[in-house]
């Protein structure tokens, strides 16, 4: 190798490290700017989820009103309030063992329990023995 090109790998050298960096600086930047764009839009698309949360949670609410339940119970099923006659209050204290009202269930039910552990066909059948729905 000639002495001018050994003169000058040291300033190649320096010139390549600073094209590196200048090429990892300006790659960074990049990338950041990629990022911040992503980041916008995930953003975006967590406001516009929180607003249909929101606007779903209503509707749940809405759905769920008693009155609106009554309503359809009414109107659709032909359903009426009881009558005093077919209302039982049963008290009981908590986890306290009842028999099931249904005969052919022959097991126990705990008042924690929830309800729909108890046969419905009992309660029925215990509330309106034998009596036809109206309609």
């Amino acid at each position: 190798m000639s002495r001018r090109i050994k003169e000058m790998i040291p300033a190649l050298v320096v010139c390549g490290a600073l094209a590196a960096t200048g090429l990892f600086h300006t790659w960074q930047r990049v990338d950041g700017i990629r990022l911040s764009y992503r980041l916008s839009e995930v953003t975006a698309e967590h406001q516009a989820l929180l607003r249909s949360n929101e606007h779903l949670r209503l509707e749940v609410a809405t759905l769920k009103a008693p009155s609106r339940i009554e309503r359809l119970a009414r109107e659709n099923l032909g359903m009426l309030p009881p009558r005093p006659s077919q209302v039982t209050v049963v008290r009981m204290e908590k986890n306290e063992r009842v028999a099931s009202l249904d005969q052919s269930n022959k097991e126990e039910v705990l008042a924690s329990e929830p309800r729909s552990k108890v046969p419905l066909t009992a309660i029925t059948a215990h509330l309106g023995a034998g009596e036809e729905p109206r309609g």
